[in-house]
C-alpha cells in the first residue's frame, strides 16, 4: 500500500505519538493534517481530543449536508463515526503501522439539524495483532441526544516484518 505524501503527513502526525496510560490530548484546530478539499475538510470534521484507544470530533452541520426532508443525511452522519473511529484507531497503531475499514455499521437514533454541531466519540474496544473493533457515538452537542451509535471493524496493515 502506497500513500501520498499528503496522508503521509496526516497518519504521521504527532498528535498519535505514544499516549501514557489515561492520557488525553487536547488537538488544536489545524493540528491534524487534512488535505484541503478532502471529504473530511469540505465536510468539516474536526478532531478535537485524542487518547490512547480513543477520539473525539466535532462536525457543524450547514445546508449543503442536509437531504431533501431537511435533516442531515444518514451517509454523513456514516461517514463521521468513520473518520472518528479511524482517528481513534490511530492512537492504538505505531505510526509505521495502517489500517483499513473493513465492516462499518451504524444505527441512525435521532435525526440532526441545521446548525447542530456533532460530536463523535469513539473508542477501540480491540485491539489485537490483525484486528480493531471500535465503537462510536455521535450526539448532538447542544441537546446531548445521541444521533448515532457505530461499530468498526479495522484491519491492521502492518509493514512487512514488523
Amino acid at each position: 500500500m502506497r500513500a501520498d505524501a499528503s496522508a503521509t503527513r496526516y497518519l504521521s502526525t504527532e498528535t498519535f505519538a505514544p499516549f501514557a496510560a489515561g492520557e488525553v490530548r487536547e488537538v488544536p484546530h489545524g493540528a491534524v493534517v487534512v488535505p484541503k478539499g478532502c471529504f473530511l475538510d469540505v465536510n468539516g470534521m474536526h478532531l478535537r481530543e485524542a487518547g490512547p484507544g480513543r477520539a473525539l470530533a466535532r462536525m457543524k452541520v450547514g445546508a449543503g449536508q442536509l437531504n431533501q426532508a431537511g435533516v442531515v443525511q444518514g451517509g454523513l452522519i456514516g461517514a463521521f463515526a468513520d473518520a472518528v473511529a479511524g482517528w481513534a484507531a490511530l492512537t492504538a497503531l505505531d505510526s509505521q503501522t495502517r489500517f483499513s475499514t473493513v465492516a462499518f455499521s451504524v444505527n441512525l437514533v435521532k435525526a440532526a439539524r441545521e446548525g447542530s454541531t456533532l460530536r463523535g466519540e469513539a473508542e477501540v474496544i480491540h485491539a489485537g495483532r490483525s484486528s480493531l473493533l471500535i465503537s462510536v457515538r455521535v450526539t448532538d452537542e447542544a441537546s446531548g441526544h445521541i444521533v448515532a451509535v457505530a461499530t468498526c471493524s479495522q484491519l491492521v496493515l502492518r509493514p512487512v516484518g514488523h
